[in-house]
Protein backbone atom coordinates (compact mmCIF):
# COMPACT_ATOMS: atom_id res chain seq x y z
CA UNK A 1 0.00 0.00 0.00
CA UNK A 2 1.21 3.18 -0.65
CA UNK A 3 2.37 5.39 1.80
CA UNK A 4 1.79 9.64 2.45
CA UNK A 5 3.84 11.75 5.13
CA UNK A 6 1.75 13.97 6.77
CA UNK A 7 3.99 17.03 5.08
CA UNK A 8 2.75 15.57 1.55
CA UNK A 9 -0.99 15.56 3.01
CA UNK A 10 -0.81 18.90 4.01
CA UNK A 11 0.87 20.50 0.08
CA UNK A 12 -2.21 17.98 -1.39
CA UNK A 13 -5.22 19.85 1.08
CA UNK A 14 -3.25 23.22 -0.28
CA UNK A 15 -3.48 21.90 -4.13
CA UNK A 16 -7.01 20.73 -4.15
CA UNK A 17 -7.68 24.63 -3.40
CA UNK A 18 -6.74 25.97 -6.85
CA UNK A 19 -8.90 29.22 -7.22
CA UNK A 20 -11.39 28.84 -10.19
CA UNK A 21 -11.56 25.20 -9.82
CA UNK A 22 -15.05 23.76 -9.54
CA UNK A 23 -15.40 22.47 -5.74
CA UNK A 24 -15.97 19.30 -4.75
CA UNK A 25 -12.80 17.60 -6.41
CA UNK A 26 -10.19 15.05 -5.07
CA UNK A 27 -6.73 14.96 -6.10
CA UNK A 28 -6.00 11.59 -7.76
CA UNK A 29 -2.68 10.49 -8.64
CA UNK A 30 -2.48 8.65 -12.14
CA UNK A 31 -0.03 7.26 -14.98
CA UNK A 32 0.23 9.88 -17.34
CA UNK A 33 2.14 9.91 -20.75
CA UNK A 34 5.05 7.51 -21.00
CA UNK A 35 4.22 6.05 -17.40
CA UNK A 36 5.03 9.60 -15.12
CA UNK A 37 3.07 9.86 -12.30
CA UNK A 38 0.73 13.12 -12.38
CA UNK A 39 -2.14 14.39 -10.16
CA UNK A 40 -5.35 15.34 -11.52
CA UNK A 41 -8.31 16.55 -10.22
CA UNK A 42 -10.98 13.84 -9.90
CA UNK A 43 -14.93 14.65 -9.40
CA UNK A 44 -16.05 11.15 -9.80
CA UNK A 45 -18.03 9.57 -6.19
CA UNK A 46 -17.42 5.73 -6.89
CA UNK A 47 -14.30 5.45 -5.07
CA UNK A 48 -14.62 1.58 -4.97
CA UNK A 49 -11.74 0.71 -7.21
CA UNK A 50 -9.53 3.19 -5.03
CA UNK A 51 -7.29 3.29 -2.47
CA UNK A 52 -8.27 6.60 -0.63
CA UNK A 53 -6.15 8.37 1.65
CA UNK A 54 -8.11 10.36 4.12
CA UNK A 55 -7.30 13.52 6.63
CA UNK A 56 -9.34 13.85 9.53
CA UNK A 57 -12.39 12.37 8.26
CA UNK A 58 -12.03 13.59 4.44
CA UNK A 59 -10.78 11.93 1.41
CA UNK A 60 -7.46 13.75 -0.03
CA UNK A 61 -5.86 11.37 -2.36
CA UNK A 62 -7.35 8.70 -4.40
CA UNK A 63 -5.20 6.24 -6.19
CA UNK A 64 -6.49 3.40 -8.43
CA UNK A 65 -5.97 0.18 -6.58
CA UNK A 66 -3.74 -1.21 -9.30
CA UNK A 67 -1.96 1.43 -9.56
CA UNK A 68 -1.39 1.65 -5.69
CA UNK A 69 -0.48 -2.06 -5.55
CA UNK A 70 2.33 -1.31 -7.91
CA UNK A 71 3.48 1.48 -5.68
CA UNK A 72 3.72 -0.87 -2.49
CA UNK A 73 6.57 0.18 -0.60
CA UNK A 74 6.73 3.71 -2.00
CA UNK A 75 5.97 6.89 -0.08
CA UNK A 76 4.74 9.82 -1.61
CA UNK A 77 6.50 13.07 0.88
CA UNK A 78 6.89 16.64 0.25
CA UNK A 79 10.38 18.17 -0.38
CA UNK A 80 10.30 21.62 -1.41
CA UNK A 81 13.69 21.43 -2.24
CA UNK A 82 13.29 18.39 -4.46
CA UNK A 83 10.93 20.78 -6.45
CA UNK A 84 7.52 19.62 -3.96
CA UNK A 85 6.00 16.36 -3.79
CA UNK A 86 7.94 13.43 -4.80
CA UNK A 87 7.93 9.89 -4.91
CA UNK A 88 10.48 8.23 -2.23
CA UNK A 89 11.51 4.15 -1.72
CA UNK A 90 10.58 3.85 2.13
CA UNK A 91 14.21 3.52 2.86
CA UNK A 92 14.61 7.27 1.54
CA UNK A 93 15.73 7.48 -1.80
CA UNK A 94 13.69 9.56 -4.32
CA UNK A 95 12.85 7.31 -7.60
CA UNK A 96 10.72 10.37 -9.33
Amino acid sequence: MLKITRQAVDEIKKLALVPGEKPGGVLRLVAGHFGRLQFVTDYDQDWSCDQVITDEGKAVLLIDRDLASSLEGITVDYQPNRGGLCLMRNEGKSIA
